[in-house]
């Protein structure tokens, strides 16, 4: 069942994606900044959660199926890092250690 090229499992098993921010370190209220880029992220994204918040990083995952175009989700995200106190992101698609984390919990 899990055989084939990586793109291929990463595709058929994967969750989607990752997105890793850090806020600025200089705002005052960091949790709340938090809060309201994530609240942000629910208007292009809006099926993402919060996997992870820890002081100025949070990590979210994004289904596929929010995401239309890869172009149109780096060009919200690059307005986002301008207008929402955002010091940098990551966006990545599940990796493969993941996909068979994810494979793993679905056998049990």
């Amino acid at each position: 069942r899990c055989l084939g090229p990586s793109q291929h499992l990463k595709d058929k098993f994967g969750s989607g994606y990752l997105l890793e921010v850090k806020i600025h370190s200089q705002v005052n209220d960091i949790e709340s900044k938090m809060e309201e880029f994530e609240a942000h992220i629910k208007t292009c994204f809006p099926n993402a959660e919060s996997a992870e918040k820890f002081g100025d990083r949070g990590v979210f995952k994004v289904p596929k199926a929010d995401v239309k175009s890869l172009a149109e989700a780096f060009s919200f995200l690059e307005k986002a890092k301008q207008t929402r106190d955002v010091e940098e992101y990551s966006f990545s698609q599940s990796s493969l250690e993941q996909v068979f984390l994810e494979f793993a919990k679905k056998q049990k």
